[in-house]
């Protein structure tokens, strides 16, 4: 092809297409201002990450170190961004630079609010950190060489597998050559069949490396450092587990994370990805090999690092958000026009039945911390947090869980077991000097074994509590304001 054809085909995106883009970042800004607070774990709440070091994720402390400060809302923002460049940039260069056509936009914006992905956004500054060697392995995604696609690939998984797994499943994605509609010759039929064969066995070897190069640096950590508890790995599990007798797990688990994916759409993906499979074997398209390789190893792996480090969580599932845009991408090719929209509107009304599903359930949680936040704030309206001491009490346990207000992790958090992310919405709404009392659970933790404090709350002790605290803390409160949740 020469250099004109070249440019040509790389064209500037439409304004339309950025216009689209500005959107899905700003109402993936607007779902995390909706979130009243995040989960237990999330990096804002804790003081450090080096107990991940078990799981062999040797970079997330330091990472935490740097990261763990930075507003929530700008994280999963920058998270979302570096996923979407990498996702667009991907396909765009496996189409060869071609615009993408209305139904690929689509269904690859539709994607994006999958469950998988917008589970994320509780835990935000983990996102950002996991999504950082996607960003990394674009600084090369203008080398098509195999080598180059194999060292991005193995970027991609140890990096994330050194930070946050979910990412590390993006790998095969790397692996996938241009599409190349030039004349076949014999020369360029066997480079091609190396790609196949590159995309169908690197994918899992690379994995495995990585796991096995992760492994060996955490070893290494631990054998040198004896302060680290013995805690379940489920990095140990990965390579103790008899895969053998997961079967019917296995068949559980990918059941339950496609239902929780696409819904009962879901049980169509298979069938789209083993038509592409069957369509690729009957044409003799080495293209759409490379897809459904590729597809196929996204598909299972996270299915069974799911089962083999003993979880079923949805967000395992992350890189699922771009086998709807990679299977209308092999449909592109299919000469039959009515087969080719009809897979394509299926592949759509999954997408959108994806996103709707991901919104559903982040706005169960999002309702439930924002209520809650905004309840503390109307009972607070009268409160002098210069002179007043808030009692919050938790009467029921059945209607406000308890991970809601505790957490016990990490064990290298200087709070310890009194490691909350419930302190935090009280911090911002510039409350200072409170009690919590969940029957036998009191923060400060101080306080814990203060008797007139470890009893109900009554009107007749609540001056006892006062003074108690007062002299805990070495305050002069005056008052006190007690609210129930």
């Amino acid at each position: 092809m020469n250099k004109t054809g070249s440019k040509s085909e790389h064209r500037k995106p439409q304004i339309g297409g950025w216009l689209i883009g500005a959107s899905l970042l700003a109402l993936i800004f607007t779902l995390s201002l909706i979130q009243g607070y995040w989960r237990h774990d999330a990096w804002i709440y804790t003081d450090s990450e080096a107990h991940e070091i078990i799981d062999g994720k040797w970079l997330a402390d330091p990472l935490h170190a740097i990261l763990h400060d930075l507003p929530p809302s700008l994280s999963i923002l920058l998270a979302f961004l570096i996923v979407s460049l990498f996702l667009t940039a991907e396909i765009s260069r496996i189409y060869r630079g071609r615009h993408w056509t209305s139904s690929m936009a689509t269904i690859c914006a539709l994607s994006l609010f999958s469950p998988s992905f917008l589970s994320q956004l509780h835990w935000p500054t983990h996102a950002l950190a996991g999504s950082l060697p996607l960003l990394l392995s674009m600084c090369w995604i203008e080398k098509s060489s195999l080598l180059w696609r194999l060292w991005r690939a193995f970027l991609i998984s140890f990096g994330s597998l050194s930070i946050l797994s979910s990412f590390a499943f993006f790998a095969p994605l790397c692996l996938l050559p241009e599409r190349d509609t030039s004349p076949s010759t014999s020369a360029r039929s066997k480079l091609i069949w190396l790609d196949v064969w590159s995309v169908a066995f690197a994918s899992p070897m690379i994995l495995g490396a990585s796991l096995l190069l992760t492994k060996l640096i955490r070893d290494s950590v631990i054998a040198n450092h004896a302060s680290f508890p013995e805690l379940p790995s489920r990095l140990d599990l990965a390579f103790t587990t008899n895969y053998t007798e997961l079967v019917p797990g296995l068949i559980a688990i990918s059941t339950s994370f496609l239902l929780r994916q696409w819904g009962w759409l879901g049980l169509s993906i298979p069938i789209v990805v083993a038509l592409i499979s069957v369509w690729s074997v009957a044409t003799h398209s080495k293209w759409g090999a490379c897809i459904s390789c590729a597809t196929v190893w996204i598909l299972l792996i996270p299915i069974f690092a799911s089962a083999g480090s003993g979880t079923s969580w949805q967000r395992v599932a992350l890189a699922w958000c771009c086998i709807p845009t990679l299977a209308a991408l092999a449909i592109t090719d299919l000469r039959k026009a009515s087969l080719r929209r009809g897979l394509l509107v299926l592949l759509m009304a999954a997408s959108a039945c994806s996103a709707l599903i991901g919104m559903y359930n982040f706005s169960i949680s999002a309702l439930s911390t924002r209520d809650l936040r905004n309840k503390v704030t109307r009972q607070t309206k009268a409160l002098n947090p210069m002179s007043d001491l808030l009692i919050i009490d938790v009467r029921s346990i059945d209607s406000l869980s308890p991970k809601y207000i505790w957490g016990g992790w990490p064990p290298f958090a200087k709070s310890n077991h009194q490691n909350v992310r419930f302190h935090r919405v009280l911090d911002e709404l510039h409350i200072h000097h409170y009690v919590i009392h969940q029957r036998e659970l009191i923060f400060p933790p101080d306080l814990s074994d203060s008797t007139c404090i470890r009893h109900a709350i009554t009107d007749h002790n609540r001056q006892k509590i006062l003074d108690c605290y007062n002299q805990r803390k070495q305050v002069e409160l005056k008052n006190v304001l007690h609210i129930n949740l």
